[in-house]
């Protein structure tokens, strides 16, 4: 079976591909959990920020790619929400922000 590895679902192409269902007109096409009505492959609902890890910030520094610590799928959120759940991090450790010179 081919790999779907970096291809767009061909019913809503908006979701990564996960498996192969018949076509319409013939063949097969890739579909993603939710067009496909298949199960989802992660363990998560909704991947929760407050255990994300290994941000990397886009070059417009406006969206921030995050691995999620339960199930380990790459997403995406705002600077702004990642932000502030650092700051939420610290404050729970009890700790404050560096300061700056």
């Amino acid at each position: 079976m081919p790999d779907l590895t970096g291809y767009l679902c061909e019913q809503c192409l908006d979701a990564p591909a996960v498996a192969f269902v018949p076509a319409p007109g013939g063949g097969e096409m890739g579909v993603c959990t939710a067009c496909g009505g298949l199960a989802p492959a992660s363990p998560c609902v909704q991947h929760p920020l407050a255990q994300a890890h290994s941000p990397v910030f886009s070059r417009q520094g406006t969206r921030v790619a995050v691995t999620c610590g339960r199930c380990g799928v790459c997403w995406a959120t705002t600077a702004a929400r990642w932000l502030a759940e650092l700051e939420r991090r610290r404050t729970v450790a009890g700790t404050s922000a560096p300061e700056e010179a």
